[in-house]
C-alpha cells in the first residue's frame, strides 16, 4: 500500500463516513453468550502472525460506537477490555492464558491505562432516573483491579433530573497531571490532584454534540483534531508552566484541507518531533512536533479502501516501525511502515485468512487495538463479527514476514 494522495470532496467523505458507521453498529448486537474464562488456544500460524484464540465475549451498545477493546500490561497481569467487561490475567500472554472476568460485566469500556502501577478504566455512565449519578466514568485501581477509586468528581451533568459523568475515551498522564476528552466535543479537562478537582482547558462540564476529540500532548504542547460544523480540524497550542492554563491556545496548522474527516488518532513518536494524525481514510505525518502535515497515506473516501484507523503503535524493537490498526468497512485493516510512515504495507489479508473460520468472508469485524507489552510482544486485537468475539493475534515484527 504506497502512499496514495487524493483529497476526496466532502460528500465523499460524508459517503465514507456514514457507511463505516452503519456496518460497526449493526455488526455487534447479538449476545455472544460464551464462557468467561476459558483459555487461549494457538489455532493458526503464519509467516509474522500467530493467532490466539480466546473466548472474549465482544458485543455493543449501538448508542455507544466508540466502545472497544483495549490491551495494558502491568508487572504483573495484562488487562484486557470489551465492551462487554474487564479481564484480566497473568503475564506472560501464552497459547494457555485464561482470561477471567474481574469487573464492569455489560458496560462499554472505551479505554484502558496503566501508569504508575495504577490501572485506569475509562467508560460509559450509565444515567440515573432520578438523582445524583452513581455509575462512575473515570476510576483508578492500585490493587491490580481488585478495587477502583472515582477520580471524576465534579464531571456529574445533570439534566430534567437525570444524572450522569461525562465520560472520557482518552487520557494523558504527564508530570502527576492528568488530561481527559470527558464529554465529547471539543471538551479537554485537566486535573493537579488526582481526579478531585478538574480545570476545562477547552469546552464546558457538559456533554456535547460529536464525535469526541483526539489529542497529544509533548512536552507542553498540545495537538489536538476533530470536527466542528462537519469539517475536519487539526490544531497546536502551547500550555503554561502549571500546565492549567494556555500560553498560545490552539489554533490551527498547517495541513492538506480535511474537509470534512475527523482527526481520529493522533500520536507522536517517542525520542523525536514525528507527530502522527489519523483522519478518515487516511494518515498524516508532521516531522516538526505538530507544526505543519501531510499525507502519508490518502485514499479516496468514495469506495474502498477507506480505513478509520484506531490505533498507532511505536514498536520498541524497531526504530523505524510504526503500526496503524482499524477497520475498512467491514474488514480488518492493519499496515506497517519500516521508514517513519513514508511507505506502507497493507497486511489486511493476511489478518483475515487467520480469523475466519470456516471459509466465512462476512467478517464485519475490525482491529481495535496494538499493543505491546514489556517484554517486546506485541499484540493486535481483531473483532470478529461471526461470533461476536474478540481474537488475540501475536505480531512477530522479527520474522521474514515483515522484514
Amino acid at each position: 500500500m504506497g502512499p496514495r494522495i487524493r483529497v476526496g470532496q466532502s460528500l465523499r467523505a460524508r459517503l465514507c463516513e456514514r457507511g463505516f458507521k452503519i456496518l460497526f453498529l449493526l455488526a455487534f448486537i447479538v449476545p455472544a453468550g460464551l464462557v468467561y474464562g476459558q483459555p487461549a488456544r494457538m489455532t493458526k500460524t503464519k509467516q509474522g502472525l500467530v493467532r490466539l484464540s480466546g473466548q472474549i465475549p465482544y458485543t455493543r451498545d449501538p448508542d455507544h460506537p466508540n466502545a472497544k477493546a483495549a490491551l495494558v500490561f502491568d508487572t504483573q497481569y495484562a488487562y484486557l477490555a470489551s465492551p462487554d467487561g474487564l479481564y484480566r490475567t497473568t503475564l506472560p500472554i501464552t497459547p494457555q492464558s485464561t482470561f477471567s472476568l474481574i469487573g464492569f460485566q455489560n458496560r462499554n469500556i472505551f479505554n484502558l491505562y496503566v501508569h504508575d502501577g495504577s490501572l485506569y478504566v475509562l467508560k460509559e455512565s450509565i444515567a440515573t432516573d432520578s438523582g445524583p449519578a452513581t455509575d462512575h466514568s473515570f476510576l483508578r485501581s492500585d490493587d491490580h483491579g481488585t478495587t477502583f477509586v472515582p477520580l471524576d468528581n465534579g464531571l456529574e451533568e445533570c439534566i430534567s433530573g437525570s444524572c450522569e459523568y461525562l465520560a472520557p475515551t482518552e487520557a494523558i498522564f504527564q508530570n502527576g497531571m492528568i488530561f481527559i476528552n470527558a464529554g465529547a466535543g471539543e471538551n479537554l479537562f485537566v486535573t493537579s490532584d488526582n481526579g478531585s478537582s478538574w480545570t476545562p482547558l477547552m469546552g464546558s462540564f457538559h456533554r456535547m454534540i460529536g464525535d469526541y476529540e483526539a489529542f497529544e500532548l509533548i512536552g507542553n504542547r498540545m495537538v489536538l483534531g476533530g470536527d466542528s460544523l462537519d469539517d475536519g480540524y487539526l490544531k497546536r497550542g502551547t500550555l503554561n508552566a502549571d500546565m492549567l492554563t494556555w500560553d498560545q491556545p490552539p489554533a490551527n496548522v498547517a495541513a492538506p484541507d480535511l474537509q470534512n474527516r475527523p482527526a481520529l488518532v493522533i500520536k507522536s513518536k517517542p525520542n523525536s518531533s514525528d507527530v502522527y494524525a489519523a483522519i478518515v481514510g487516511g494518515l498524516l505525518k508532521s516531522t516538526d512536533g505538530g507544526q505543519n502535515f501531510r499525507y502519508v497515506v490518502g485514499y479516496s473516501v468514495f469506495g474502498s479502501p477507506c480505513p478509520f484507523i484506531k490505533d498507532i503503535m511505536f514498536p520498541s524493537h524497531g526504530s523505524n516501525v510504526i503500526v496503524v490498526a482499524g477497520r475498512d468497512a467491514e474488514n480488518p485493516f492493519l499496515a506497517y511502515s519500516k521508514d517513519n510512515g513514508e511507505t506502507w504495507l497493507d497486511i489486511s489479508a493476511k489478518v483475515r485468512s487467520m480469523v475466519s473460520e470456516s471459509g466465512n468472508n462476512n467478517l464485519t469485524s475490525s482491529i481495535d487495538f496494538v499493543s505491546e507489552d514489556a517484554g517486546g510482544n506485541i499484540f493486535a486485537g481483531v473483532v470478529y463479527g461471526p461470533t461476536h468475539t474478540l481474537k488475540l493475534l501475536s505480531l512477530q515484527f522479527n520474522s521474514v514476514a515483515f522484514r
